[in-house]
């Protein structure tokens, strides 16, 4: 007697043998001769009583079509169920990298620091580190200034800067006033779409977009479009905070506001913070207070003098803001770590403009001279200036020139292209990252995650059998919450700056064309030997996964 919906016995027989090779494939990774025995009481349960020990062959299929059905459903549980222990099995094995990974670089091209004779650094977030002070005092002073200047009501001075919200890479749609992240395609990801504090759900984004893709025409590379804005500047965090807090605000007492024209007026009041100076003020008269000190950023300097490397820093900061950081970072004699110190460079017109020419700046006062410059004299400071004056006043080579910032547009990209300079980039948020990738919970939720998936993926085939068909669904919802609770645990609104779940970020995608090499801090090059080469790993592209 068949039921409705049986399972062909070619199917059956194929599953059952498919189960017979992954026990022996199982059985190999559980005793592997380098690696630990696999613990007590691990073994994948037997289908039948008759049933032969891990690694011989299964029993034939059963004759009636019932009896087929029934053990496809159990066959399936059978797999689950010793997957899962595999997945926690493998994610509790002693890392083979005992490295503190925050202290790491990472790569992603080949390049070796022996044919580095040049290193230059940006100032903010590479040289000088800020805590989360500063993203409030700017959250702080624009709120004020958005009540002075451009009459908002007074309550919104109540808000609190949240550290936690906005995440490097993030877009802001203008016309709508929504944050989101996307892929490196525009695709957008599940549950990072927000109207001011509150998600909105995959129907309401796929209704708003007309489906779950960015026009190109919306996203640029680099900068901003008509459309979105991008949080690539690490002194963006508390504009995107701001925002949010006052598009919730409105919404919640149904006043109607324009999203542009909100955004222009916070965006206006962070700028005018920049250009009165305040912000410099505030961090040069308490830098103890907004500034992180590194003990080894002097051991980093004075290790490249001494082997004879050129060293030199590029800013847009001006000379006195620069001076009063480094001053409490390296002392008064900070300049004798630098043969070249260029300030208010006017970065990325720095790398793509010859219209400036480099002033020699007094450091009494901080006033340029009048005189042209003929040559750069060491441990000298100027201003302005560009590229293509540095490399015929200092001979400098391009191709031997690594040069570190934290911002991949204005730091990076022209002195990649344009200019062959190896790049660093100076990613701070990544510490936090690889913290949460170190707990035990994260690396059993990936492994589980790889299972999970090759199961869902094979279960496909069986979909047309009602139990497996129930199975796969909730294998499903398990692979989600599986995705939420592994995005939640780098960041709760956004997750990781670096994935969209499965895919890379757009951010990432960008990262890994114009920088060479990241980290969380220039201090991890303390950790490398000068003529050490970093190889980027080889990524399986999804047809070499068959090998």
């Amino acid at each position: 007697m068949h039921r409705s919906g049986s399972v062909p016995m070619s199917n059956s027989s194929r599953l059952l043998s498919r189960l017979a090779s992954w026990r022996r494939q199982l059985s190999s990774d559980f005793a592997p001769k380098a690696r630990p025995a696999a613990p007590a009481g691990l073994r994948i349960p037997r289908s039948s009583p008759s049933a032969s020990s891990a690694g011989e062959s299964l029993p034939p299929p059963p004759a009636r079509t019932m009896e087929v059905q029934m053990s496809l459903y159990e066959l399936m549980q059978e797999k689950y169920s010793a997957a899962k222990q595999y997945a926690q099995f493998r994610s509790k094995r002693p890392r083979t990298d005992y490295r503190n990974w925050t202290t790491l670089i990472f790569t992603n091209t080949e390049m070796s620091l022996q044919d580095i004779d040049v290193y230059g650094f940006d100032y903010d977030f590479t040289l000088a580190n800020y805590n989360d002070n500063v993203a409030a005092f700017m959250f702080e002073s624009a709120k004020r200034h958005l009540v002075q200047r451009y009459n908002y009501p007074r309550n919104i001075m109540h808000f609190l800067y949240n550290p936690s919200f906005a995440a490097r890479g993030m877009h802001f749609d203008i016309k709508r006033g929504l944050f989101l992240k996307t892929d490196a395609v525009h695709n957008i990801q599940p549950g990072t779409v927000y109207r001011g504090l509150r998600s909105l759900s995959s129907d309401q984004v796929a209704k708003i977009y007309k489906g779950t893709r960015i026009p190109d025409s919306y996203l640029k590379e680099f900068g901003d479009s008509e459309y979105m804005v991008q949080l690539y500047d690490s002194f963006a965090a508390p504009e995107m905070n701001l925002l949010a807090y006052l598009i919730e605000y409105l919404e919640m007492r149904n006043i109607q506001f324009d999203p542009m024209q909100l955004h222009a007026d916070v965006r206006a009041s962070m700028e005018q913070l920049h250009r009165s100076g305040k912000l410099h003020d505030e961090i040069v008269r308490d830098p103890e207070r907004y500034l992180r000190r590194d003990s080894r950023l002097e051991p980093l300097l004075s290790r490249l003098q001494r082997n004879g490397k050129k060293v030199f820093l590029v800013s847009n900061s001006n000379y006195n803001f620069i001076d009063g950081g480094l001053t409490y970072l390296l002392g008064k004699d900070w300049r004798q770590y630098f043969d070249l110190v260029i300030v208010q460079a006017r970065k990325p017109l720095f790398f793509t403009s010859t219209s400036k020419p480099f002033r020699h700046l007094c450091t009494i006062g901080g006033q340029p001279s009048w005189h042209s410059v003929e040559s750069l004299e060491p441990h000298s400071v100027y201003s302005e200036g560009n590229v293509t004056a540095l490399h015929q006043l200092t001979q400098w080579k391009g191709e031997r020139t690594l040069f570190c910032g934290d911002h991949v547009s204005s730091d990076l990209l022209d002195a990649s292209l344009q200019h062959g300079w190896r790049t660093g980039a100076v990613i701070p948020e990544l510490a936090q990252e690889l913290r949460s990738m170190s707990s035990d919970r994260y690396r059993e939720n990936v492994y589980w995650l790889d299972q999970l998936e090759r199961l869902i993926s094979e279960m496909q085939v069986y979909d047309s059998h009602p139990d497996c068909r129930g199975l796969l669904e909730l294998w499903l919802e398990e692979r989600r919450n599986l995705l939420e609770d592994i995005s939640g645990m780098t960041n709760i609104y956004f997750g990781s700056i670096f994935r969209t779940h499965n895919h890379v970020s757009f951010f990432c995608r960008r990262l890994a064309r114009y920088a060479d090499v990241y980290m969380s801090s220039i201090t991890n090059l303390l950790n490398y030997k000068l003529t050490h080469t970093f190889y980027p790993p080889r990524v399986k592209l999804p047809h070499e996964q068959v090998l």
